[in-house]
């Protein structure tokens, strides 16, 4: 199974995925280019960005992909 592969099946039973749970999950360096690989292939794939604080007190924002369900 290709890392595209193993994406769409984790979006398909998770709500979301960041950069880090690909990196440290699944193994994917470069999930832009897969979420890219993805909508190419027809997949409906939004980005929801978050506002967090890290463990330094700064506020950041990051984004979490979602498969739209049909």
């Amino acid at each position: 199974m290709n890392q595209k592969e193993i994406l769409k099946t984790y979006l398909e039973t998770h709500d979301g995925v960041s950069r880090a749970t690909a990196l440290f999950d699944l193994g994917i360096g470069n999930l832009p280019a897969r979420i890219s690989e993805l909508r190419a292939d027809g997949v409906r794939i939004m980005t929801v960005m978050v506002d967090a604080v890290n463990q330094r007190g700064q506020k950041i924002k990051y984004g979490i992909y979602r498969m739209v369900k049909k």
